[in-house]
């Protein structure tokens, strides 16, 4: 029976303690928010109660209850909200119009340190070559590359000035538009990938804060 290096038990170790130290910084933020959630509802409605307006106090209290109560709803089952209308603000931002109708075929998003937001549409062939057009008409269009660009590992992560960079190319799998937008140190800088397969008509949007 073998047994593993001492440093590597070590490693483990720490890795387990950071992990525990997370979780329970987690637990103890959304316990904190909970109450000051309660305590807020409980005052909206015994401050007015205090000066006779029972019945407004206990208005309020249902309201903000039912406010609360939707609004974490709304970000447990946000994904569940997704709609074409947004999907198509995202690709706006970066002058991308779908001009025919289109599907969700996927969508996901969440993480608490690094968030990432993907969705994948079933896209119909005149915007696919529309899309395709305006990838390779850019100034930058690189073709043949073998795999992505990855401009977030080959532009500073940080500036001062509001700024952003662009990358389009082609790979073995599709056309691909990439976006850096880099903030002040301090803050994660944005990072859009979107990807229209070759063989197929889908359009993949990845959107990353790291």
């Amino acid at each position: 029976m073998t047994t593993l290096p001492v440093c590597l038990l070590n490693v483990i170790a720490i890795y387990n303690m950071i992990l525990d130290s997370f979780v329970l910084f987690w637990s103890m933020l959304i316990l904190a928010f909970l109450l000051i959630i309660i305590g807020f509802i409980y005052l909206s409605y015994w401050l007015p109660k205090r000066f006779g307006y029972k019945r407004t106090g206990l208005w309020l209290a249902v309201t903000l209850t039912a406010f609360f109560i939707s609004t974490i709803i709304y970000f447990i089952y946000e994904d569940e909200f997704f709609s074409k209308n947004d999907a198509k603000k995202k690709l706006n931002e970066h002058q991308i119009e779908l001009r025919n109708d289109f599907t969700i075929i996927s969508n996901s998003s969440g993480g608490i340190r690094d968030y990432m937001h993907q969705f994948t549409l079933g896209i119909s062939d005149e915007d696919k070559n529309l899309i395709i057009e305006k990838i390779t008409n850019a100034d930058n269009f690189q073709p043949g590359l073998e795999d992505k660009y990855v401009l977030s590992s080959r532009v500073d992560r940080y500036s001062e000035v509001d700024t952003f960079f662009t990358a389009n190319y082609k790979t073995a799998n599709g056309f691909v538009h990439e976006h850096f937008r880099p903030h002040n140190i301090g803050t994660a800088p944005d990072f859009t990938v979107i990807t229209i397969l070759e063989r197929d008509n889908k359009l993949i949007y990845e959107y990353i804060i790291d």
